[in-house]
């Protein structure tokens, strides 16, 4: 059996906190990856952002654009954030 160390990436594509999802997009588009570790200026792990994070916070804020009901169709993968819970955990300048 493999130890973790053995299979990881260590060649990190990371982002700040403060970057938009656009930047998240691009960058998972760019890289062809589908998590990003979050970190701060001086490389704290403070988050890691799923593509599926992304991708439900545009259909999110299109929802709220008037972009049309659309209904969920499939579960979120297993670890991923679940509708409704990742607004409760996100600081208060980032709340609608």
């Amino acid at each position: 059996m493999f130890s973790i160390e053995c299979i990881m990436s260590t060649d990190l594509v990371t982002l700040s906190p403060t970057s938009t999802v656009a930047d998240a997009r691009a960058l998972m588009h760019e890289h062809r990856i589908h998590h990003l570790p979050i970190v701060t200026d001086d490389e704290t792990l403070v988050g890691l952002l799923s593509l599926t994070d992304v991708l439900m916070a545009t259909d999110s804020k299109l929802r709220s654009d008037g972009g049309g009901n659309r209904r969920r169709t499939s579960q979120p993968a297993p670890g991923s954030a679940v509708p409704g819970t990742t607004q409760d955990r996100l600081p208060a300048s980032c709340q609608r």
